[in-house]
């Protein structure tokens, strides 16, 4: 087999790169290009991907990898009326954990929940909270509404429940900046609008007899996407 050793390839007008009509093959080594256009087979190891008119404005470019955390057990927690529950976070079946690849990277957060509570005709609302390295969790405050004087500021809403077997959907999405190559964790917190104490479930209903075979029990998903930044 010829070998060829240049240390520079220029095309003949001694400016312009060279083009490979015919395509090339490259059996070891690093091949470098500023535009690429034809097939690729095997695998594109990369950390950015960037749309050809560069990343949109508010949005992101394409997708570097993605986490997800199913939940197939059942939990809950209880408080008073606007308490701010934040016991799922401690579940770790109900938390999300992504590494970011690079600082300038974007999350998009997606949570579908299911969810209910011990009384009819009740609102359950809901936060996204996020916790960066070995730090604590916090309500990650571009997700949530404006501060309204009393108002409770939260990032979804539903009718918690419509009878005692019942389960609701919660879904949350929100494409969130964290500015950080470390591990960045995601759960969500949960109140609730009347009455005294009052108890918030997840994947089951507040009568959860197992007498009955109509009584459901449910899977909660959160779903981290690193975008390219």
């Amino acid at each position: 087999m010829s070998e060829i050793r240049v240390n520079n390839v220029i095309a003949d007008n001694g400016l312009d790169a060279v083009n490979f009509s015919k395509g090339i093959n490259v059996s070891s080594g690093i091949i470098t290009a500023t535009t690429f256009s034809g097939n690729v087979n095997g695998n594109v190891n990369t950390d950015r991907i960037i749309p050809t008119g560069g990343v949109p404005s508010g949005g992101a470019g394409g997708v570097i990898q993605v986490k997800q955390t199913v939940f197939t057990g059942v939990d809950d927690a209880t408080g008073g009326i606007a308490s701010n529950l934040t016991d799922f976070e401690s579940n770790s079946g109900l938390v999300c954990t992504i590494t970011p690849t690079r600082s300038d990277s974007k999350i998009l957060v997606e949570m579908a929940l299911s969810i209910t509570l011990s009384v009819d005709n009740n609102l359950v609302m809901t936060r996204i909270r996020r916790k960066i390295g070995g730090g604590s969790f916090s309500d990650l405050s571009g997700a949530i509404g404006d501060a309204a004087s009393s108002r409770y500021r939260c990032t979804a809403c539903i009718v918690g429940r419509i009878n005692q077997y019942s389960l609701n959907n919660m879904h949350m999405k929100y494409l969130d900046s964290p500015a950080t190559t470390s591990a960045v964790s995601y759960s969500f917190s949960a109140a609730r609008d009347s009455g005294s104490s009052r108890t918030i479930y997840i994947n089951r209903g507040s009568n959860d007899t197992s007498s009955y075979t109509y009584v459901p029990r449910a899977t909660s998903t959160i779903t981290l996407t690193e975008l390219s930044g």
